[in-house]
């Protein structure tokens, strides 16, 4: 599936530009359980979702968010589709960092400015 490839591909620029920072990486999967192509268990924490919502994308994105958080046992979490990229190097500590300093809760990216018509 697409996604798992390019939720691999993210992996493995993650790992690149945090080479000496330790991360599990939970990954919600929601293909049939005789699809061929399954997300690469060696580097995902793999959860289990396939439900069928009647073709609601986004219900079934959201319930695999949902699923993935109730395994989550750490202080931070960072949930991030497979299509979005942070490409800084050393991104993990300098936002673990800036969150602690700042005493976040949350923080967050939204939609590119050229997509202002889109919901926030």
């Amino acid at each position: 599936a697409l996604s798992g490839s390019l939720l691999a591909f993210n992996y493995d620029i993650t790992k690149r530009l945090n080479p000496h920072t330790e991360f599990l990486w939970l990954a919600a999967d929601s293909t049939p359980p005789d699809f061929a192509q399954k997300i690469d268990a060696q580097k995902f924490t793999i959860i289990p979702h396939y439900e069928n919502y009647g073709g609601l994308g986004s219900h079934q994105h959201a319930g695999g968010i949902n699923k993935c958080l109730k395994e989550v046992k750490t202080r931070f979490v960072l949930s991030l589709d497979s299509d979005f990229y942070i490409i800084r190097r050393g991104w993990i500590d300098e936002m673990l960092s800036y969150m602690r300093e700042h005493d976040l809760a949350f923080f967050g990216a939204t939609y590119h400015a050229k997509d202002y018509p889109k919901y926030r």
